[in-house]
């Protein structure tokens, strides 16, 4: 991707959510003279280590939690919040009736390791093998 933008030059790079792709692909647009705009979760709210380097690379800051713009506060970033997209998603479901279990019986657990690979192969194995214990 970087080379691709470094051939095809953009006028504005917009990455979402993986902090340390970004610092290097932001770095490297900024070299060429591209505009950069980042879109993120609040990850990079709980590393406060790595505000001070995006305010050096990123133009303008946008976030999906309403807290992320006091955190960014005095950081020199320029922030925009636009709000999470299943905010309405969530807010319609929790205002449906609550529906019955697909399964009838003794309680269920469910567990949910994350959706990134790294999560499910590091994380879902300790988390299975401590419910073969729970069962027990």
């Amino acid at each position: 991707m970087i080379e691709l933008a470094r051939v095809r030059k953009p006028d504005a790079v917009v990455l979402v959510d993986y902090p340390g792709f970004i610092c290097v692909s932001l770095k490297k647009a900024r070299e060429w003279g591209s505009r950069s705009c980042i879109i993120l979760s609040a990850g990079l709210a709980w590393h406060r280590s790595r505000i001070r380097k995006m305010a050096r690379i990123v133009n303008r800051l946008i976030v999906i939690f309403p807290f992320e713009l006091d955190v960014f506060k005095g950081t020199g970033l320029k922030v925009d919040f636009v709000g999470h997209p299943l905010v309405e998603v969530a807010e319609k479901t929790l205002a449906e009736p609550l529906k019955d279990l697909p399964w009838r019986g003794e309680p269920r657990i469910a567990l949910l390791p994350g959706s990134r690979r790294q999560e499910v192969e590091r994380i879902l194995p300790s988390m299975v093998s401590a419910a073969r214990y729970w069962k027990r």
